[in-house]
């Protein structure tokens, strides 16, 4: 199962956006935001020269 994790504005501009993939159909909240997290902190650790991690808000260039 693909699921699509975006962060929008309050007028529903989109920030950015981010595919999962899950094996299973049927996942918990707690494995949603593992896999969230795994994947913010392997992007950050594989550009970190180039990225800035912003907490919730996830990960910008540092050019942002």
């Amino acid at each position: 199962m693909q699921v699509c994790v975006r962060h929008e504005t309050a007028s529903g501009q989109s920030l950015w956006e981010l595919s999962l993939e899950f094996l299973s159909q049927c996942i918990t909240v707690r494995e949603l935001l593992r896999e969230r997290v795994h994947h913010e902190v392997r992007e950050f650790n594989r550009q970190q020269d180039k990225l800035i991690f912003n907490g919730r808000n996830g990960v910008q260039r540092a050019s942002e």
